[in-house]
C-alpha cells in the first residue's frame, strides 16, 4: 500500500490475511448440527458474508525468536475474547498461526483448537496477494477443474473442467483476464499442490505451495490490469 489509509481501506489486499472462514456464505446464514449461524453481511452488493472475522484483528504474539537460520513467529486469537466475533460464532475456538522464515522460504502453519464441548464448523484460507505486472508475468496452477459459480460468485454445486488446463499448468498470461474463481486443488500432472508466479524482469519465480489440507485455490486479480494477483 502507498499509505496507512490505503491499507486500512482494503486490508484484505495486503500481506497474508487469515480468512476464517474463507470465501463467501450465502446471506451469511447456515445450519450446522442444529445450530444456526448468522454472520454479518459484509459483501452488501451480493448479500453474502465474505472472508470471515480475523483479517482485521490484532493477533497476540506468543513467540518471537531466532533459532539457527530460522526466524519464528507464533501468534494466536481466542475467539471467546472478541465479543463482536463470538456473537456471530459462539464457540470457544483458538486459532494459532506459526510463521517460519528460513532463507528464501516462508512457511505458514495453522492449528485450530476447540476449547469447548460442542463441535463447530470451520474453514481456513490465506488471501495472499503478490505483485504481478501483467505485461511481464505469467501464472500457473495445479488444477484440472473449478466450481461453477452463480451471479453472486457462490458455487452452484457443479464442477467444470478447465478448458485450457494444459496452458494453466505450464503458465499463462493474466493480462485483461479477470479472475475470481475457485479451483479444485488437484490435477492429472502429478505435480505438487502449488501456484507459481513467473516474473521476467527481474527474473524471479515465486512458488506458493499448500499441503494436503489445502483443497481449493481461489484466484482473484480484479480486472486483470491492477498489477496484482491474490491466491
Amino acid at each position: 500500500p502507498e499509505s496507512e489509509k490505503q491499507f486500512h481501506d482494503n486490508p484484505i489486499l495486503y500481506g497474508t490475511p487469515i480468512l476464517f472462514p474463507p470465501n463467501r456464505i450465502s446471506d451469511g446464514t447456515f445450519d450446522y448440527k442444529g445450530q444456526t449461524y448468522h454472520f454479518e453481511i459484509n459483501e452488501k452488493d451480493k448479500h453474502n458474508h465474505i472472508h470471515g472475522f480475523l483479517y482485521k484483528e490484532k493477533w497476540e504474539v506468543t513467540t518471537s525468536k531466532i533459532a539457527g537460520n530460522q526466524v519464528i513467529l507464533e501468534t494466536e486469537i481466542d475467539i471467546s475474547q472478541h465479543p463482536h466475533i463470538y456473537k456471530q460464532f459462539p464457540r470457544h475456538a483458538v486459532i494459532r498461526m506459526s510463521y517460519i522464515l528460513e532463507e528464501a522460504t516462508l512457511r505458514q502453519h495453522a492449528v485450530i483448537t476447540n476449547k469447548g464441548e460442542e463441535a463447530f464448523p470451520w474453514g481456513l484460507g490465506y488471501h495472499t496477494s503478490f505483485i504481478f505486472p501483467e505485461d511481464s508475468s505469467a501464472f500457473s496452477l495445479t488444477a484440472d477443474q473449478k466450481w461453477e459459480l452463480d451471479e453472486r460468485f457462490l458455487p452452484t454445486g457443479q464442477v467444470e473442467d478447465i478448458a485450457d488446463k494444459e496452458q494453466l499448468h505450464a503458465g499463462i498470461s493474466l493480462k485483461n483476464k479477470a479472475l475470481d474463481d475457485v479451483f479444485l486443488s488437484s490435477d492429472s500432472s502429478g505435480r505438487e499442490n502449488q501456484a507459481v508466479i513467473y516474473h521476467q524482469n527481474p527474473s524471479v519465480k515465486v512458488v506458493y505451495r499448500g499441503d494436503e489440507h489445502i483443497k481449493h485455490w481461489v484466484v482473484y486479480n480484479a480486472d486483470g490490469t491492477q498489477g496484482f494477483v491474490s491466491v
